[in-house]
């Protein structure tokens, strides 16, 4: 055998395992990206339970927020402000999501699936009140987003 041929089979051989190398590294990246979008759903997961828990752990909270979302003007001063508190933290949770799907991390179809739902929270008598507030500016882009999505009938807490 002559040095020219074994330096063919050499190049075969490298060619070869370029090719098997980038294979592997396709289906690791594809891996890694069913990954980091199943833990992404996990922690929207986690957010949305720890908030519910919250709520719905302390009676009051509940009254609070499901007064809140039908008629917010009905709140006493301090009553606002928890409920303030509640919105400012489901609209922050939410507002995340929306931030993940314009970064191109969290999928179209759920980002629809949870904007449809920021939308019902945010049509609310008191989700229309907060959204108004002129404290809220860094979700003005959401706004927007949100208010694009067909909701149908808003959705009653009791």
């Amino acid at each position: 055998m002559n040095w020219e041929a074994i330096g063919a089979i050499s190049q075969g051989f490298g060619t070869l395992a370029v090719f098997i190398t980038l294979i592997y590294l396709a289906l690791q990246i594809r891996h890694n990206s069913e990954v980091l979008e199943a833990q992404i759903e996990d922690a929207i997961a986690t957010g949305f339970m720890s908030l519910n828990a919250t709520v719905a752990s302390n009676p009051q909270l509940g009254r609070i927020f499901v007064q809140g979302c039908e008629d917010h003007d009905a709140l006493n001063a301090e009553e606002r402000i928890q409920f303030n508190f509640i919105l400012r933290a489901y609209g922050s949770h939410y507002l995340r999501m929306f931030q993940l799907y314009r970064q191109g991390v969290l999928p179209r179809d759920r980002w629809e699936f949870y904007g449809r739902e920021a939308a019902q929270h945010f049509a609310t008598a008191g989700g229309r009140a907060w959204r108004s507030n002129e404290t809220n500016p860094s979700f003005r882009d959401f706004w927007d987003e949100i208010d694009r999505f067909e909701i149908g009938r808003v959705f009653s807490l009791r």
